[in-house]
């Protein structure tokens, strides 16, 4: 084995839970009747565009603005996977994280879990590649 690459969300640091509530509370907002695990067994992974588009929702205001607040409320209540940074402050082998997340999001996480040093520049996102997930060029 020459080098250890691990995905960021779910895997480093836990954002579907906190996604899956912060979006529940967004959709609630807007009238509809929905819990956190009612959206994660319905909506993870989907868009905001489909997710709103599903309950016939005209939001009010411009639906990436939505998703910036969105994304920055889910960023600033990041939680770790237990024991991965320790794991890979551990490791001999040369890291890398790759994520289909935007950069900053990457940045943040590397940052909250105290790697940053450890990865250095060795960090991947879609924002990098031309072709995010699925396809595997991240």
């Amino acid at each position: 084995m020459k080098q250890l690459i691990f995905d960021c969300d779910g895997v480093l640091v836990d954002t579907e839970i906190v996604a899956a509530k912060v979006m529940a509370e967004l959709l609630q907002s807007y009238g509809v009747d929905i819990d956190t695990k009612d959206y994660i067994q319905k909506f993870t992974g989907k868009t905001f565009t489909t997710i709103f588009e599903s309950f016939d929702l005209d939001p009010k205001k411009d639906i990436q603005e939505i998703a910036k607040s969105i994304e920055q409320k889910i960023y600033a209540n990041l939680r770790e996977i237990p024991g991965m940074s320790g794991l890979l402050l551990a490791q001999h082998l040369p890291v890398s994280i790759v994520s289909n997340s935007a950069t900053w999001q990457v940045k943040k996480a590397l940052q909250f879990l105290g790697i940053e040093k450890r990865i250095g520049s060795s960090y991947f996102s879609s924002e990098m590649v031309s072709r995010p997930n699925p396809y595997p060029d991240i």
